[in-house]
């Protein structure tokens, strides 16, 4: 749903959800993406929530990679996670600070910078149920085209020898040669694609409401990445089994008899070996109009 009928969603919930009412009202906060507003989140905050509070639980949901220093900067002044002594450390209370109307903003990692804006958009009687503060609505995962095909993205190529990431549906990335370490699913989140960022779905789960899972905050790791080679080598395994399977079980009965079971083992997988090897390079010289490679010896 959209953030606006999220809101509203939202504050028709608190009211139904049964949560405890604080002595003081807590603060309801919109945080988005700067430079994308697809990303956005609200939060509620009880009205003893410290700056260091928002900033972990921002961390944990949305950009903690390498633990690098933050930022927030209310009303002109800066506040830092890594002051910890001045008044302007992040210890300070949300309330002193802010109130319905204020907006202020937040930085992460001042190397690869990922930018927020907040605003307070209300307050109400109802407090978060357990910490300082709740995630209660986020932003579906925006839908990211490929860059290939132009359908639905599902992975994320973040080559470090490339400026920019690349998007790829499943069946795009197989057809690409890509290092498997440097793909990722795609991350929910306006650090998606920077400083190798990924999802902690653990960390995440201590700021959502009860009732939820970690499988319900980042979906189950999609299959293994169909790899065109491996299915080939497979295909040539299966019909090797099928032309000299029974052979192969002979020879290695017969193996076993006289060396054991491991040698017998391990000379049944060399002959399977070997045999691929001869069925692949058989089909890739046909392809090639090229002679079979035992004709003529």
């Amino acid at each position: 749903m959209t953030k606006r009928r999220a809101l509203k969603h939202g504050m028709a919930c608190l009211q139904a959800s049964g949560w405890p009412t604080g002595k003081k009202p807590s603060l309801l906060i919109v945080i988005q993406g700067r430079y994308n507003k697809d990303y956005w989140l609200v939060v509620l905050a009880r009205h003893g929530a410290r700056l260091k509070d928002l900033d972990r639980l921002i961390r944990d949901v949305w950009v903690e990679c390498c633990d690098h220093l933050s930022s927030f900067k209310i009303g002109g002044v800066a506040y830092d996670s890594d002051d910890e002594y001045s008044r302007n450390a992040m210890g300070v209370p949300l309330s002193h600070l802010v109130s319905p109307g204020s907006t202020f903003s937040y930085d992460y990692d001042f190397g690869s910078t990922t930018s927020l804006d907040l605003k307070v958009i209300g307050e109400t009687p109802v407090a978060p149920p357990g910490g300082p503060l709740c995630l209660i609505a986020r932003n579906n995962p925006p839908v990211i085209p490929c860059d290939l095909c132009g359908g639905e993205a599902a992975f994320i190529l973040d080559d470090p020898d490339e400026d920019i990431p690349h998007y790829y549906c499943r069946e795009c990335l197989s057809s690409t040669d890509h290092d498997p370490d440097c793909v990722e699913t795609i991350a929910n989140s306006p650090r998606n694609g920077v400083c190798g960022y990924a999802e902690d779905p653990i960390a995440a789960h201590l700021w959502y409401p009860p009732g939820w899972s970690t499988d319900g905050i980042v979906p189950e790791e999609p299959d293994e990445i169909p790899d065109d080679d491996e299915a080939e080598v497979n295909a040539a395994i299966a019909a090797v089994i099928q032309d000299i399977g029974p052979d192969i079980d002979a020879f290695v009965e017969e193996e076993g008899a006289v060396y054991g079971d491991k040698d017998a083992c391990m000379a049944g997988d060399t002959i399977i070996a070997f045999c691929t090897f001869m069925h692949l390079s058989m089909e890739r010289r046909s392809m090639h109009g090229m002679p079979h490679p035992c004709r003529g010896a």
